[in-house]
């Protein structure tokens, strides 16, 4: 399954070059993109230097996060033994109530890690072995709800198991996750059996477990005692012993491969497993070791089990014991989840009340920094306990851990940062911004996405980057990826720069960019980037680019940057424009302007100069417009581009006049 970014197992080179007439010169320089290399997991429980950190849901009768506990409050065991609980630290979820998140909106030019709130990360996981046609129907319609109330900064990712079924990775798209919800198919109808043999007496009978239930089995289903009538019962019970054991191995197998593709997804992630329940052989082995992976993954598992309707029309046939069928099908699945810091809800009718409370619960926990032993660091696996001296609250927490410390490696750095950017998490320890351009590629005439980036290292001399970058496309197939280490000189409080530039075909893509210094701080963000047609149209228009003039200088190099700062008066601006016929060109004006928005009147209009590319085909209109006349503050330059005396196109994009 595809939920997490695959390889790809060549090298990309990217080069770009963008001449400016008399005042302007070369763009960019080639980069190199080197393949990703392969993730080690986190750890169970990442620890600091002197504190095991342990993550927990505390909820009171309503589902609703406790947020006023104090440090005394809790208490943690581990095999058996009391260790102090150091700190503790309730930490909100639920990005709608961050602050400032209410005005949230994205700009659509710069993309940057600093004032984005904070998202968590989703898996919805439907078990399609093992839920009817009739209630994947409803199901589909309550988990589209749950979706669409989530705040718009959480990720969501939505699987079907077992494969093939429809996945979505992690994306803020929800277009996305509905279209594929439409694909979502329970397989699990009952098949007419000549005999009504529930899920208990089938297990009972083929294992010989219990006498007396194959006794009340026998009679009622072969009355006469007919020897031929017991041999074809068995042979009945057997075949539904295998489609138990086949369709629970099917979706135990898909669920633990899940957990481990979500290890390459930094960040804790929330899982929701929606099913009817499904038998486990081996429930408190099975669910030790599902719940140990989630652990390493950092995966919080929820489950919301769905019961049998009555009446449905899958289930003519109806099994004579559903309570003990239906304890069998809940018994693993509580275990799992309550060994995954979640919780199980049973759903009798709509699963909209279920949701609800998921919800609630999902909106908040807490962080406790616990004291270690040096027995935690034998790499084996330990009990924990944690409680909390509160009445009516419900804790709900791990109850196993390995601990396993972070190497302060270069490789481990580069493991880190793949991971990193693998995560939709946003991380903003390192502040970044990042901006795109597109223009054609004067070598290959495809479409070129030109990047720039600006990192704020923490103060030193130098900053020693891990820098990384993935693009998807609307599908969420990975289409270009790179990662590079970069050591540069810092200069007081300037960011540092990184260009990169890359060849896609037209399409809306989303573009992931990290980055990791030696000391260990995070950054990354998402950004989404539209790559329109260069080739086919009459004349097609390319970027605007924006660029600080000094006005002692009459030539100088243009490069892509994130935001564009005038403080001399002088602002550059260039566009490029493009056609199959070249004769077409030869008429093509464009106007230059300045605006107070995007679509205002124009409060400076002057004509660039339009000549023939240097390197490629096609024209380039570039123009140094005074704006000194203009007061400080935030306007929009625009290039409206004319042939026939129709409008072609208009690009516009924004600067800033910085004040004296």
């Amino acid at each position: 399954m595809g939920i997490l970014a695959a390889r790809q197992n060549k090298e990309l080179r990217a080069k770009s070059k963008i001449l400016l007439c008399a005042a302007l010169c070369s763009l960019l320089s080639a980069l190199s993109v080197f393949v990703f290399a392969q993730d080690t997991a986190p750890p169970v429980f990442r620890s600091g230097v002197d504190l095991l950190e342990v993550d927990v849901n505390i909820v009171d009768g309503g589902g609703r996060p406790i947020a006023n506990l104090r440090t005394p409050e809790f208490s943690v065991k581990v095999d058996g033994q009391d260790r102090k609980v150091v700190s503790s630290e309730f930490i909100r979820d639920d990005s709608s109530q961050s602050p400032g998140s209410g005005g949230y909106k994205e700009d659509p030019y710069v993309a940057t890690n600093t004032d984005r709130p904070r998202g968590r990360m989703i898996v919805i996981v439907v078990d399609q072995n093992n839920i009817t046609s009739g209630r994947a129907r409803d199901l589909i319609v309550s988990v589209r709800k749950f979706v669409e109330r989530l705040p718009p900064a959480d990720r969501v990712a939505l699987v079907a198991i077992p494969a093939p079924g429809p996945a979505v990775d992690f994306t803020g798209n929800r277009a996305r996750i509905y279209q594929a919800l439409a694909g979502v198919r329970g397989t699990d109808d009952m098949n007419t059996e000549r005999y009504d043999v529930g899920d208990y007496e089938a297990i009972a009978m083929v294992n010989r477990g219990d006498e007396m239930v194959i006794r009340r089995l026998v009679e009622r289903e072969c009355p006469t005692g007919d020897t031929s009538c017991v041999s074809d019962l068995e042979l009945e019970s057997s075949r539904i012993v295998q489609r138990i054991r086949s369709r629970s191995n099917e979706s135990l197998y898909a669920l633990m491969t899940l957990l481990n593709n979500l290890r390459e997804a930094d960040g804790t992630k929330t899982l929701v497993l929606l099913s009817q329940g499904f038998i486990f052989e081996d429930v408190q082995g099975k669910s030790s070791a599902l719940a140990q992976t989630a652990a390493e993954a950092r995966v919080n598992l929820n489950v919301i089990l769905l019961d049998d309707t009555p009446g449905e029309a899958s289930n003519a046939r109806r099994s004579k014991t559903l309570r003990e069928d239906r304890d069998l099908r809940e018994e693993g699945l509580s275990s799992l989840a309550g060994k995954s810091r979640g919780a199980l809800f049973t759903v009798t009718s709509s699963p909209e009340i279920a949701f609800d409370r998921l919800t609630t619960e999902m909106s908040g926990h807490y962080l406790l920094g616990v004291e270690p032993a040096q027995k935690d660091r034998d790499g084996k696996t330990h009990q924990i306990r944690v409680q909390v001296k509160r009445s009516g609250a419900t804790v709900r927490a791990r109850r196993e851990f390995r601990y396993t410390a972070l190497t302060a490696t270069a490789q481990a750095r580069e493991d880190q940062v793949i991971a990193l950017l693998r995560s939709p998490a946003t991380a903003t320890d390192l502040p970044m911004r990042l901006a795109s351009y597109v223009f054609q590629d004067p070598e290959s005439y495809k479409e070129k996405l030109l990047v720039a980036a600006e990192i704020d290292p923490p103060s030193q001399a130098t900053a020693d980057l891990m820098l990384a970058f993935v693009i998807f496309d609307a599908q969420g197939r990975p289409v270009g990826n790179g990662r590079e280490r970069k050591i540069y000189t810092l200069s007081g409080a300037q960011p540092v720069e990184y260009n990169w530039a890359i060849t896609l075909p037209p399409g809306t893509y989303t573009l992931r960019f990290a980055a990791i210094d030696a000391a260990g701080h995070r950054g990354s963000l998402e950004h989404e980037v539209r790559v329109w047609q260069m080739s086919g149209p009459a004349i097609a228009v390319g970027d605007l680019m924006l660029g600080r003039v000094d006005p002692a200088t009459r030539g100088g190099a243009l490069t892509p940057v994130v935001a564009t700062r005038v403080d001399n008066g002088r602002l550059a601006m260039y566009t490029e424009f493009y056609s199959s016929r070249p004769e077409a060109l030869d008429t093509v004006t464009v106007a230059m302007e300045i605006a107070d928005d995007e679509s205002a009147p124009a409060l400076l209009t002057a004509q660039a100069a339009v000549m023939p590319r240097m390197e490629g085909a096609g024209r380039q209109a570039a123009l140094v417009m005074p704006v000194s006349a203009i007061p400080p503050g935030r306007y929009f330059a625009r290039a409206v581009v004319i042939a026939g005396g129709q409008v072609v196109g208009r690009i516009a994009r924004p600067f800033t006049v910085a004040g004296k």
